[in-house]
């Protein structure tokens, strides 16, 4: 896939793309976006990634609210995805970070 169609897949800048590759910017807020345009996860991207709190936090907030009226085969059907998912959240031991490693450019 070329830089530009995976910036259209994506919704990123065929110039975002290229800092990546490149390595000019080690991560973006957009992440999530290019990882579900790769059909990967976004912690196989970057596993050092964590989506700004803010954003997390009121997402979140809409998706309990909504969950609040949701019937109770919904409701079960959800707590059994986010079980499985946290099951395959996998932390790296803290002997097996990279030291002094940088965020690098959010943009």
């Amino acid at each position: 896939m070329s830089q530009m169609e995976l910036a259209q897949k994506s919704g990123l800048t065929q110039q975002m793309i290229s800092h990546l590759e490149t390595g000019r910017n080690e991560t973006t807020k957009e992440l999530p976006a290019l990882a579900s345009a790769l059909g990967v996860r976004v912690h196989e991207i970057d596993p050092n990634y964590s989506p700004p709190t803010q954003l997390l936090d009121e997402q979140l907030a809409e998706v309990f609210q909504r969950l609040s009226t949701a019937p109770e085969e919904i409701k079960r059907r959800l707590i059994s995805y986010a079980n499985f998912e946290l099951s395959q959240i996998r932390m790296a031991p803290e002997d097996e970070t990279e030291p002094g490693r940088e965020s690098g450019s959010r943009g």
